[in-house]
């Protein structure tokens, strides 16, 4: 997986014959003044060969990791490791370029803080935001709750009531709205959770409609079965019948009763 095909230019070294003037000294004789010969030697060039070592391109094709992607091993077949810049906050590399961040981290590399208090207000009064997290804590006359989330208030008998039954004067807008958006997500995901079970619901009675399906042929393939051996039985009665029927008319004596 994500290996990539490349086209390379090679240079190939050949080694070669080639022909060449090569200066040569040579003797020469020839007719001089008195009637004498004289000799002397000169420079001739005369035909040779040499090795020489020629350069050729050649091309073929190499399989490299594609881009944004490398080996695990370097004895890996494939190229299965995505190659990231960096991610950071704990972030983890899924894709080139693309990692996949803790909670509380958002960005390319992971690189930025999420907001929680002001993305999902998940706090039912006060939220602060820390690196990576937050944490919620509750106005005076109110105490959190195990799930760090909510309030309730507390009346002058050291009872807690839930923060949405505070009297009219003491509504805080922005605590309403941080609720009105947690009740939402907790619908969205209710109804998301009401849809996947009537699809698994559907599946179910599409499955259970095709068995009974299944059992009415297999109940059909015995029945037939059945009346194919019944069937058979008789074929074999009337076909002894023939054959005692011939014997008769060739061997009356022996074979008719």
């Amino acid at each position: 997986r994500h290996v990539c095909p490349e086209r390379k230019t090679i240079h190939v070294p050949v080694k070669t014959k080639e022909i060449f003037n090569k200066p040569t000294l040579r003797q020469f004789s020839e007719p001089c003044t008195n009637q004498n010969l004289c000799t002397g030697v000169r420079i001739v060039h005369e035909p040779a060969y040499r090795d020489v070592i020629r350069h050729h391109s050649a091309h073929h094709i190499v399989y490299n990791c594609c881009p944004g992607w490398e080996r695990i091993h370097a004895n890996s077949s494939g190229c299965n490791k995505p190659v990231c810049r960096g991610c950071k906050n704990g972030g983890k590399c899924v894709k080139p370029d693309i990692c996949s961040c803790k909670s509380g981290f958002i960005g390319a590399s992971c690189e930025l803080d999420l907001n929680e208090c002001k993305e999902e207000k998940p706090c039912d009064q006060m939220c602060f935001n820390t690196e990576g997290s937050y944490y919620c804590t509750c106005r005076e006359g109110f105490v959190l709750q195990p799930d760090r989330q909510s309030c309730k208030k507390i009346d002058d008998a050291e009872t807690a009531l839930e923060a949405r039954e505070m009297d009219v004067n003491d509504v805080d807008y922005d605590e309403i709205n941080a609720r009105l958006v947690k009740l939402e997500k907790h619908s969205s995901q209710t109804e998301l959770l009401e849809k996947k079970f009537r699809q698994a619901l559907e599946k179910v009675e599409s499955m259970n409609t095709r068995l009974d399906i299944l059992e009415r042929r297999q109940y059909e393939i015995s029945y037939f079965r059945e009346k194919l051996k019944s069937y058979e039985l008789q074929s074999k009665k009337v076909e002894n019948l023939i054959n005692l029927w011939y014997k008769c008319q060739k061997h009356p004596h022996l074979y008719c009763p």
